[in-house]
């Protein structure tokens, strides 16, 4: 029995093909993930490791970035804000490359990719009329549900977890070695009220020398996301049981995503030479 082809069938063939190189992908993705998490340990900065690392060191500013509630000098912020019963919530965050540096080596963390899971750095309670800095206002304006939870009345939590500055950060990503010429120097600019010069602002937490040096120097060691693995991630604590961030059964659309493209090419050719066969192609 001959399969008469329907527009409906081809549509769905048209979409079986766009879905299976993305299904591909991620599977590929997954099973990468998953081979490298299973051998991945700690390892010192100090070797300069490459490819899949799970490293740690201390924080070291690239700019000056502070934390809304505590004030202290960071690479970014959290800032997340709770109704009474916790049943609506909001969070606006802020988050830059930073260094590592450990064992004498220095590593760029590439701050605006991946996951970042730090822990509670301070909490505060707020209620209609409180006051609120004006840093700190404009960060909730940035949050779509402090309007709404505001004009409502009630008492308001507000939660900051923060990357500090001086602090130890475990982070996991694709290690590659800095070549000096593709890194750029970033410096800002300061308000001097006379000219437009650069100038160096250290973090508070940073001596001005080694500030100037960090400046000067670019890193031993990048920590970047990885371009086939896209995984980054910045803890403030050893992470736990990286594979069962990567189920199991998405590797299996690495067999899905071909069988799913090429069964719609199948049908689509069938369609072809159907409508060929009948005079109407």
């Amino acid at each position: 029995m001959e399969l008469e082809p329907t527009f409906g069938g081809a549509t769905l063939a048209v979409a079986a093909v766009a879905a299976g190189a993305p299904l591909f992908n991620d599977g590929y993705r997954a099973v990468r993930l998953r081979r490298a998490f299973a051998r991945l340990r700690e390892r010192p900065l100090a070797d300069l490791p490459t490819g899949p690392v799970h490293v740690r060191g201390k924080v070291a500013l690239e700019s000056p970035l502070f934390s809304p509630l505590t004030g202290r000098p960071c690479a970014g912020f959290r800032l997340e804000v709770f109704s009474a019963a916790s049943r609506v919530h909001g969070m606006v965050e802020e988050r830059r490359s930073f260094r590592l540096v450990a064992g004498g080596v220095t590593a760029r963390v590439w701050g605006d990719d991946g996951t970042w899971e730090v822990g509670v750095s301070d909490t505060r309670a707020w209620s209609p009329g409180d006051a609120l800095t004006e840093n700190l206002q404009a960060l909730l304006q940035r949050v779509p549900e402090w309007d709404w939870l505001s004009r409502r009345g009630g008492a308001l939590t507000l939660v900051e977890r923060a990357v500090f500055a001086g602090g130890e950060a475990h982070v996991v990503a694709f290690g590659r070695q800095s070549r000096p010429h593709e890194f750029a120097v970033e410096v800002e600019l300061a308000a001097t009220g006379t000219d437009d010069e650069p100038v160096a602002r250290p973090s508070a937490a940073v001596p001005l020398a080694s500030a100037r040096r960090a400046k000067a120097a670019p890193p031993d060691l990048l920590l970047l996301p990885g371009e086939s693995l896209d995984f980054l991630l910045v803890t403030d604590a050893p992470p736990a049981n990286l594979l069962a961030r990567i189920p199991a059964w998405r590797t299996l659309n690495a067999i899905v995503g071909p069988m799913v493209g090429v069964g719609g090419l199948a049908y689509l050719a069938h369609a072809v030479d159907w409508l060929r066969g009948h005079g109407q192609l």
